[in-house]
């Protein structure tokens, strides 16, 4: 039987986990704690860090692993790429790719300051980097973090002081970075790459949750309806100038991006699948699973992606069921407006919501139709 290690045991590599068991895999799985619903689904459980190179790369090799992978996770991508090279199996992206791509700063700089499309930003080591910032409202993140954790809205410079400390935990490389804050309406797009070629992209307008730092998700919807023709023009321009950049060729990559008075703004890039479950959401719009295209990319070499079919008068959103950290989950108390053609719940009753951002968590979601 093939074998595969899973980096994490969160919400997102539940999808991947799920996965590989169906299709006759054994699946491994490692994180720093015990905490998460992978655990209970996985074949084997490591207490390991992902983040920790060597500890991962002598557990792969003492069990001879096939493949090292993970969705929805930017730390880990340089641990999958650096053990994949060190032993030789399959992966997508080289670990300079995943090193630049998981740090904002990093990325921010290799596309550089006349990359159009690229967002003003200064990087903070030490508190007071902060002096010669001049752009506020701006946005205060680990360079080195995920998931919203530690992301703030700096109004005024009060607001740096009053968050700096926060934010700096977040970050294993003691790195922030400040950004330009954009305006706008956001959108995801969802791409995969095949001998540096896209050969798929759909875009889904992304719906904040503003009132908590860091903007998370509240929703996500296809089609897109904040784009025109033009601006699907733009947007694959953009896509295409970053992947060239940054060297990517293969395998599925996120992003997330702004539309601000007709231009646009690159907020956030991964190469990997997103920690949203949009595979599904896509999926049901289009007939296209871009988990499945990338297992199979994976483990088999092959990249095959039907045409898309989609019935363009018909809309769909995912939508998150969300709790602060410590509430008790109550599934009486969650509404649904229609019957849902997906839905599945991260927690069992009466659980505590453990805490990832720290403000506001997920602990379920559903697709629905909207028309």
């Amino acid at each position: 039987m093939n074998k595969i290690l899973i980096l994490g045991i969160g919400n997102a590599q539940v999808d991947a986990i799920r996965y590989c068991k169906n299709a006759g895999i054994e699946v491994h799985a490692c994180a720093y704690n015990e905490h998460g619903p992978g655990r209970a689904l996985a074949d084997r459980f490591a207490l390991i860090d992902i983040v920790d190179i060597e500890a991962v790369c002598r557990y792969a090799a003492d069990n001879k692993m096939d493949w090292v992978y993970s969705i929805g996770s930017d730390v880990a991508m340089p641990t999958i790429a650096a053990v994949s090279e060190k032993l030789g199996l399959p992966h997508f992206i080289s670990y300079q790719t995943a090193a630049i791509c998981q740090n904002k700063a990093k990325m921010r700089s290799v596309l550089g300051p006349d990359f159009v499309g690229n967002v003003p930003y200064a990087v903070i080591r030490e508190k007071d980097d902060i002096r010669s910032w001049r752009e506020y409202p701006c946005m205060l993140k680990p360079a080195d973090s995920q998931g919203q954790r530690g992301v703030y809205m700096i109004r005024e410079r009060q607001d740096y002081d009053r968050y700096y400390e926060q934010a700096m935990r977040y970050s294993r490389a003691k790195e922030l970075i400040v950004e330009r804050y954009i305006a706008g309406r956001e959108i995801s797009a969802n791409v995969y790459l095949n001998d540096g070629k896209v050969v798929f992209s759909q875009l889904t307008d992304r719906i904040p949750l503003c009132d908590y730092p860091g903007n998370p998700a509240k929703e996500h919807r296809i089609p897109a309806m904040a784009v025109d023709q033009p601006i699907i023009e733009k947007t694959a321009d953009l896509i295409k100038r970053v992947l060239e950049k940054l060297t990517i060729a293969d395998g599925p990559v996120y992003f997330q991006i702004k539309l601000a008075d007709g231009e646009l703004f690159l907020i956030e890039m991964a190469p990997r699948l997103d920690g949203c479950h949009l595979w599904r959401l896509i999926d049901h719009y289009c007939g296209v699973d871009l988990l499945d295209v990338t297992f199979r990319h994976l483990t088999a070499g092959e990249c095959h992606i039907k045409d898309p079919v989609s019935d363009k008068t018909r809309s769909y959103r995912l939508k998150y069921f969300q709790k602060e950290p410590g509430k008790i989950v109550k599934r009486g108390d969650l509404s649904i407006d229609r019957s849902p053609l997906y839905l599945e719940f991260y927690y069992l009753p009466e659980e505590t919501v453990r805490p990832v951002n720290g403000h506001m968590e997920k602990i379920g979601y559903y697709i629905e139709h909207l028309k």
